[in-house]
């Protein structure tokens, strides 16, 4: 059984500039590299990931599995969440 953060291949794109991002919806994509959330929305021309680039970032130990639907991430952060005063 894969462990890691279970994430729908769906998506996990790659953008038009070749960062690969986990779009959480609500306009907030996550650099899967830096766990950076970033502010742009995903252009129409980012495609959901293929199977080379989860091969790469597999053997980079980001992704431990993957199948056709789903993609597992070792680790990503979590988004910041202001705190009430």
């Amino acid at each position: 059984m894969a462990t890691g953060l279970p994430v729908d291949r769906q998506w996990v794109l790659v953008m038009p500039n070749g960062d690969i991002v986990v779009d959480w919806g609500d306009q907030r994509l996550q650099d899967v590299h830096s766990g950076q959330f970033l502010s742009e929305y995903p252009p129409a021309e980012a495609v959901v990931i293929p199977d080379a680039l989860l091969e790469i970032l597999k053997a980079g130990g980001i992704v431990s599995a993957y199948n056709r639907r789903t993609v597992y991430f070792t680790y990503l952060p979590e988004h910041p969440t202001p705190l009430i005063n």
